[in-house]
């Protein structure tokens, strides 16, 4: 009895032992020109979708001469309901109050849901530490460096 436990007890834990976490995504720059760089140049404008073709989703053109002052100043939200949710995509220091972050995180976003689809909607969700450096820029202040 004594050999038959210890054995049972010794295949869990060479089974526990093999089980590991995943490796965790690297920490990335919140400066804009890194998040321009390592997410939106790659995720958001491309064809079809956030680029400078003549009506890019959403009225919205991510590429890198424009993306700062869509994002902070001269875009409007195309959705009528994320319009009277959120009072911009981009609201410097406050990333809850930002319809930006609102469109890369909420699960419950998905095609025919009032607010949208997920963005990318293309694509799977941005990895975590792009989204942790979106937010950290936001709450920043949003600078554009």
């Amino acid at each position: 009895m004594v050999v038959r436990s210890f054995f049972v007890f010794s295949i869990i834990l060479l089974f526990a032992g093999c089980v590991h976490d995943p490796e965790p995504l690297p920490v990335l720059s919140d400066k804009f020109s890194d998040i321009q760089k390592q997410t939106l140049n790659n995720s958001c404008a491309y064809n079809g979708c956030h680029d400078s073709s003549q009506l890019p989703g959403a009225l919205l053109c991510l590429v890198a001469d424009s993306a700062y002052n869509q994002l902070l100043y001269t875009h409007q939200i195309q959705n009528a309901v994320g319009a009277a949710k959120y009072k911009a995509l981009v609201v410097p220091g406050s990333p809850d109050s930002s319809f930006l972050v609102e469109k890369l995180i909420d699960p419950t976003l998905s095609p025919g849901n009032l607010e949208g689809d997920r963005m990318p909607s293309r694509l799977n969700a941005l990895p975590q530490n792009q989204i942790d450096a979106i937010i950290s820029w936001i709450r920043r202040g949003a600078p554009n460096d």
